[in-house]
């Protein structure tokens, strides 16, 4: 399944590069920063990150869908593409920037670790 990409809430930006939803193989990434963010708590301190807080008890049973359905390793494509919908109503467009930001941080320290990891291995 291809990106799905994020549909903008305020004006499209002319420049840089355009957000993109999430992709089944970033999910064992992405749903523990996800739950995170998404806790109305959490929420609460970062009011610019989010467009319709309403949605929440519908997110979070979408949600424990596609960890289920992955857990069982069946078909994601229809469930995730309603998740990610219901992500891009649910955060507005600089939270997502900055959902993706620290994904994109999260992924970068896992690949850090992996060749280090290797690293060792091989070495020792």
């Amino acid at each position: 399944m291809a990106a799905q990409a994020w549909k903008y809430h305020e004006s499209k930006p002319t420049a840089g590069r355009k957000l993109l939803l999430l992709e089944e193989s970033e999910l064992i990434f992405a749903l523990p920063l996800i739950y995170r963010l998404i806790n109305p708590d959490a929420a609460a301190s970062k009011a610019t990150w989010f467009y319709n807080l309403n949605s929440y008890p519908e997110l979070v049973t979408l949600l424990n869908e596609v960890v289920r359905l992955r857990k069982k390793g069946q078909l994601l494509d229809n469930e995730l593409t309603k998740a990610n919908n219901m992500l891009n109503q649910y955060f507005s467009d600089f939270g997502w920037r900055m959902v993706r930001k620290e994904l994109s941080q999260i992924k970068k320290r896992q690949k850090n670790l992996i060749l280090r990891l290797v690293g060792i291995l091989f070495k020792g």
